[in-house]
């Protein structure tokens, strides 16, 4: 199944907003879903339906589920947990449009913005942002005009964590809900998919008992 552009920012969109409710739930529903093959899981979220992943993610589900029912555990829990689900839906969402460089290059292209890829140094210069990125034959510098979609490299520097009072008083902070038009950005589909089809099988070889029957074939097939 091929998703557009626009389902794909509706499942990123959903999974980042129900993962800051039950991180787990998400998780192992999403898993789930994928292993029994309800859902074709975007490329991103294919971890999350092997064993391996949904057994981690039952018994963090299992324990969370306990966790609330106890008196104290569950403030503890909490505290914890508005740290973790944040960067976590972050990934989620991300994982949709498998969170690599030739996808995020495919939506920037689609929006009409600049890209800089494979940033290993990001600064951000009044409209404009200068990244530098790493190519082949070394290091590239490029300007980008904002808003610009950037993807990064491991090299990039430390990000600036927030604090957890901070967390919590942004947590009582008005959230405005904005949409693509508001910006003046189309994200209606361009690119649409005609046909999709498996190369030709190829045919099963032959064994021949010596060089005198292996000539005859050839010459049969019109090779020789």
């Amino acid at each position: 199944m091929n998703l557009d552009t626009t389902q794909l920012l509706a499942i990123a969109a959903g999974l980042g907003w129900a993962s800051g409710l039950r991180l787990y739930a998400v998780v192992f529903l999403t898993g789930m879903a994928g292993y029994l093959g309800w859902v074709d899981l975007p490329s991103g979220l294919k971890l999350l339906q092997s064993p391996v992943m949904l057994g981690a993610s039952g018994l963090m589900l299992f324990v969370e589920f306990f966790a609330d029912k106890i008196p104290g555990v569950d403030s503890v829990w909490d505290v914890i947990h508005t740290v973790v689900r944040i960067p976590a839906g972050a990934v989620l969402a991300a994982s949709v449009f498998g969170a690599d460089q030739a996808s995020w290059a495919m939506v920037a292209a689609l929006m009409g913005r600049p890209q800089g890829t494979f940033a290993n140094e990001v600064t951000v210069d009044g409209g404009h942002v200068v990244v530098k990125r790493e190519v082949d034959g070394g290091l590239e510098t490029v300007k980008l005009a904002l808003p610009a979609i950037v993807t990064t490299d491991l090299r990039l520097n430390e990000p600036r964590y927030a604090s957890l009072p901070n967390i919590m008083k942004a947590k009582s902070k008005p959230l405005a809900t904005k949409s693509a038009g508001d910006y003046g950005v189309d994200i209606a589909p361009r690119l649409k998919t005609l046909k999709v089809s498996e190369p030709p099988v190829r045919s099963a070889g032959i064994k021949v008992a010596d060089v005198d029957a292996l000539v005859a074939k050839l010459k049969e097939m019109g090779v020789a």
